[in-house]
């Protein structure tokens, strides 16, 4: 009734690895579809300002902790920086220096 053949194997509508190749294709189309949704996305939500706080100023905190005038620089320029978008009424600003970071306080 069957006959036993050598060689190549049987051909049938899905060889052993062309469904692997096919799930494999499926989920990178998947994966780069999501990816181009991705900036559309991302780019509808450009001009959103933070939102004021339910009970007065905005609350921020920035971290000193290595021995690097830059960096201590760096600390100072972006307290300046939220306090001229926000407002210096609206805004409490604390520094916290640790470790290394305290000698920007000499």
């Amino acid at each position: 009734m069957f006959e036993a053949t050598r060689g190549n194997p049987p051909r049938g509508p899905i060889r052993g690895g062309d469904e692997m190749k096919r799930t494999i294709i499926a989920a990178l189309l998947a994966a780069g579809a999501a990816f181009a949704a991705t900036p559309a996305a991302l780019a509808q939500n450009t001009t959103t300002t933070a939102a004021a706080p339910a009970a007065g100023k905005y609350r921020v905190v920035f971290q000193v902790s290595d021995n690097d005038p830059a960096k201590w620089n760096l600390a100072l320029n972006n307290a300046r920086n939220v306090q001229k978008d926000l407002g210096k009424e609206n805004v409490e600003i604390e520094i916290v220096a640790y470790g290394p970071g305290l000698n920007m306080l000499k």
